[in-house]
């Protein structure tokens, strides 16, 4: 994957990570991130921690690319909303369904919410 894709990548990653958030859950502390990737915990924690860290460095990489690329969401769009956006994108453009999903997702999320130039 080049680095276009893979930051492509994380807009996606952010998006599941919005989506999947749990208030309920808590901040993740680092003694209980290093206890996870330790692997004393279980399979369980060592998925955690890789997950964690895949999800943490493609939500930098993605900032960066929705900045490249001119996303610029409106105060209150939410992860449902970008969801809808995305799945209308792909029932209306199924010529691009054989692309990578998060190529296909940046693409729906520019074409909504552009950056307005003054």
């Amino acid at each position: 994957m080049n680095a276009t894709h893979m930051l492509r990548a994380g807009i996606v990653l952010i998006l599941g990570t919005m989506a999947c958030a749990q208030p309920a859950f808590g901040q993740q502390t680092s003694i209980d991130l290093q206890m996870k990737c330790s692997g004393k915990q279980s399979n369980v924690g060592e998925l955690i921690c890789q997950i964690y860290f895949l999800a943490f460095t493609e939500s930098l990489l993605a900032a960066q690319a929705a900045q490249q690329n001119g996303i610029c969401f409106p105060p209150g769009a939410s992860a449902n909303q970008a969801r809808a956006v995305g799945e209308r994108y792909m029932a209306t453009h199924p010529e691009k369904l054989h692309q990578y999903a998060s190529i296909l997702i940046l693409d729906a999320l520019t074409e909504a919410f552009p950056c307005v130039r003054k």
